[in-house]
């Protein structure tokens, strides 16, 4: 009586099939809708954050005002601290804000103790040249 060998399926074929599980994982979660979320905080982790609405916006920059509380920044900090550099987008048509230029817009107040014990606002324009606040 012959011996009959078991086949084994090929490499590539083992590979491409876990692939194409990932890509139907991928696509359940965007379809039932927990991909959203997904792609915003990814969007969130590489550095760029895209609200969809005003009040997401707003409990951003409420955050980094919390930083610049906690920081009691030099002029120097400040005007390199993300409430003057990180983009938040609102959608309002289009426009780019940082949290201190988009502040009234946002609706977020921010107010902080400088390095030297005075009251600072989160207004102050971060483009000032030099180190002596404005």
């Amino acid at each position: 009586m012959d011996s009959i060998k078991a086949q084994g399926l090929p490499m590539n074929t083992l590979v491409l099939g876990a692939l194409a599980l990932l890509v139907l994982i991928g696509v359940a979660a965007v379809w039932i809708g927990g991909g959203g979320q997904i792609f915003s905080s990814f969007g969130n982790i590489i550095g760029g954050s895209a609200p969809s609405d005003i009040s997401q916006a707003k409990t951003i920059c409420q955050g980094m005002c919390n930083d610049l509380q906690t920081l009691q920044p030099t002029y120097s900090q400040y005007k390199n601290h993300k409430w003057c550099k990180k983009t938040v987008y609102v959608d309002d048509g289009g426009t780019d804000y940082t949290c201190q230029s988009g502040a009234s817009v946002i609706g977020v107040s921010c107010t902080f103790t400088d390095s030297e014990g005075n009251t600072k606002y989160g207004t102050t324009s971060c483009s000032t040249t030099g180190d002596a606040w404005p």
